[in-house]
């Protein structure tokens, strides 16, 4: 455990309240070791949405919800799941094996 004068520790723990580094996680005894990678730290946190934003980011995730179901809304549906239906013949018409018709 490291000791610090009164002063730096005034300083940094006034810091450390003003910039509300609990909340990140960040204990009081971490912020007193390096004070410069802390506060980098901080910069890179996002702050949390205020409700304005925060519905705003709902609203658009329910339009574009919207928009894929209207993407597939004309596809058809089985059990309420949309498939795209296959456009290829799955078996060869019974035609080709007929020997009378190709004179064989």
């Amino acid at each position: 455990m490291s000791t610090y004068s009164d002063e730096y520790l005034e300083h940094y723990a006034d810091r450390y309240i003003e910039l509300g580094l609990r909340r990140l996680g960040i204990t009081l005894m971490q912020y007193l070791t390096n004070p410069a990678v802390c506060e980098r730290a901080i910069e890179q946190c996002a702050e949390p949405l205020v409700m304005p934003q925060h519905l705003k980011r709902i609203e658009r995730q329910f339009e574009a919800e919207l928009q894929a179901e209207r993407e597939l809304a004309h596809l058809p549906q089985r059990n309420g799941v949309p498939f795209e239906p296959m456009h290829h013949q799955t078996w060869p018409r019974k035609g080709n094996g007929n020997f009378q018709r190709r004179r064989a």
